[in-house]
């Protein structure tokens, strides 16, 4: 009976290492499996931020006659905004 009773336990003990060691091998099948993600998704970014970068470079770099006046631009329609009183 009591060697059983110590079986069960062994047993049991093993059970909850091998759920740690599930827990552990998900985590890093996750963490391989998000890397890959994060790196296309910061190199996106890079290249998005060169792009804007080279066009406000070039915004910059413009001689005054390249730069338009206001009386060019049209007018655009009142920005009308909900009342605050009116909730």
């Amino acid at each position: 009976r009591q060697r059983k009773k110590e079986h069960l336990q062994n047993l049991q003990g093993r059970t909850n290492e091998l759920r740690d060691e599930q827990l552990r091998l998900k985590q890093s099948i996750n963490e391989k499996n998000t890397a890959p993600i994060l790196l296309v998704m910061c190199m996106a970014l890079e290249f998005q931020n060169s792009t804007v970068d080279r066009v406000v470079e070039a915004l910059m770099k413009r001689s005054v006659e390249d730069i338009p006046s206001a009386s060019k631009i049209p007018e655009l329609p009142a920005l009308i905004l909900p009342s605050q009183n009116h909730k």
